[in-house]
């Protein structure tokens, strides 16, 4: 059940909104309403003020923020991490990292572990934010899996000493949704965290971990522990080098325009709810952190805004009664372009298609004594990047209405260029001369990425009028029509704002004012 409630925040943080189940002599405790959350796991990475209004916009309502790591062998002492610079009020679940005990917590270490997390609350208040729970990561440090029921016995007495009015919860990695005392764990919680799509950097590569399908398999099972849980969504992307060697710190675009790099076929039916690239070292070449020599391979691994949406709209249908949200793991750092960024995760969570805005450009540079000099650009002004392309998709195309294109156009920050004639039955034949259509190819527009031609002669005896389009595919399967913008007696008139979308079949598309009706984003 997905909810874009805007009232989210508020019925976490009301106190008089807490709702107490059990009988009356029984012990009670708070229940989670529906929401998503987005996992900050460095101070330095942090939402802008206006980013966790649209988020809260979207009903993303909370952050779950890393606030210290516990050692529970050392008697429950605790390491604090610096808390982010989140606007005030921000509701905030504490994440407290560390290992699962092996055997039976001392009480002696079970009263420092609630000092520690008394301390942790302090500190939140402290800075403004609005601490609305605790949360125990400690699956993702231990080797193995840990014997659970010393786990959910720590857990199940955190939570009876704990204020009933703070949530507490636990990461579930996948692996351990066959243990038999799972259900305990999961009862002595107030929810817990599956991660069940996506895979953290390191782990063992794994189709069905992206798969949707298997994800419902998964949240099936789920359902039969009686038992609240957020699905855990990772959303950063990786390069791994050899099958060896793993970085999130690799951008894209710099292994597709790399001219050391060549693209393997089969990347568009590798991927299933995720996106799958490989290229091959063709000489020495140094990409990202990473030194390659002849021969070594590079295999990308990402979602898209789109799988946030998919996962949305399947949520949607499947109805889960304990499913009341997803958390997002993590904000990432800029230099981790292969990841979702907060602003996809904001367009993603939108009830409209997330979309690149691309604007297209043409300069004047100066008179040549047969024509005129021009450059030509685009402009992706939103963090939504598209699919990769290489053959007929994913260009720029320059008409004139008179005049042709000196053979030699320069590139610039363009990958190839294709000149045509527009025939008498309006098809395109390619020419090398008198060509009076332009195509520059890009293998793929980043997000906010801004790419230019180098200087490109038209020759004519007067200024042509210029016709420009683009046509990119995205993500999802659509493409994207930009176009026309015209340049003529030196003024530019951009499209109008809404583009043509196809779909695969090449039916023109329009985006969705309709709002999904989910029950938790």
């Amino acid at each position: 059940m997905i909810d874009r409630s805007r009232g989210i925040l508020l019925l976490l943080v009301l106190p008089l909104t807490v709702l107490l189940t059990g009988c009356p002599d029984s012990w009670q405790r708070p229940v989670k309403p529906p929401t998503s959350a987005l996992w900050i796991a460095d101070s330095d990475v942090t939402p802008t003020v206006a980013q966790v209004a649209q988020l809260e916009d979207v009903g993303l309502g909370e952050m779950f923020v890393v606030a210290g790591s516990l050692a529970l062998d050392a008697g429950g002492s605790l390491t604090k991490e610096s808390l982010p610079d989140l606007p005030p009020s921000t509701a905030v679940t504490l994440v407290v990292e560390g290992e699962a005990p092996r055997g039976e917590v001392s009480d002696t270490t079970l009263e420092a572990v609630l000092d520690n997390l008394r301390q942790l609350r302090f500190d939140a208040e402290g800075k403004g934010l609005i601490p609305i729970g605790f949360h125990f990561d400690f699956s993702r440090r231990s080797a193995g899996q840990p014997p659970l029921e010393p786990y959910a016995d720590l857990v199940s007495k955190v939570r009876k000493d704990l204020d009933r009015t703070l949530f507490l919860s636990v990461t579930v990695p996948r692996g351990w949704l066959d243990a038999s005392k799972l259900k305990d764990l999961a009862r002595a919680a107030d929810f817990i965290v599956p991660f069940l799509y996506g895979q953290f950097p390191g782990e063992k590569e794994d189709p069905m971990a992206w798969d949707f399908a298997h994800l419902e398999e998964h949240l099936r099972r789920l359902e039969e522990l009686d038992a609240n849980y957020m699905i855990g969504f990772v959303t950063l992307g990786t390069a791994t080098v050899n099958g060896g060697e793993v970085s999130t710190e690799v951008a894209l675009s710099d292994l597709m325009w790399n001219r050391g790099l060549d693209l393997q076929p089969g990347f568009s039916l590798q991927g299933v709810n995720r996106q799958v690239y490989e290229v091959e070292a063709t000489q020495r070449v140094t990409v990202g952190p990473f030194e390659l020599r002849k021969g070594d391979e590079i295999r990308v691994i990402k979602s898209a805004a789109s799988h946030v949406e998919e996962l949305l709209r399947l949520g949607s249908a499947w109805s889960f009664e304990h499913h009341i949200g997803q958390v997002y793991f993590r904000a990432p750092r800029a230099d981790e372009t292969l990841s979702l960024t907060v602003d996809n995760l904001i367009n993603g969570l939108d009830s409209a298609p997330a979309t690149p805005d691309l604007v297209l450009d043409a300069q004047l540079q100066r008179r040549t004594g047969r024509g005129y000099i021009f450059r030509f650009a685009l402009v992706n002004e939103n963090g939504e990047a598209t699919e990769l392309g290489y053959l007929d998709n994913n260009y720029l195309q320059v008409e004139l209405d008179r005049g042709f294109f000196n053979k030699d156009a320069r590139l610039g920050d363009f990958y190839r260029y294709v000149l045509y004639e527009i025939g008498d039955d309006g098809e395109l034949i390619q020419m090398f001369r008198r060509a009076d259509v332009l195509r520059l190819h890009a293998p793929v527009l980043g997000a906010q990425q801004t790419i230019r031609s180098g200087n490109v002669e038209i020759i004519s005896p007067s200024a042509p009028e210029i016709t420009m389009w683009a046509s990119f595919i995205l993500p999802d399967g659509r493409t994207l029509d930009v176009g026309p913008a015209i340049w003529k007696n030196g003024k530019l008139t951009q499209p109008e704002p809404a583009s043509a979308l196809r779909n695969e079949t090449g039916d023109e598309v329009e985006p969705s004012d309709e709002p999904v009706e989910d029950d938790a984003a």
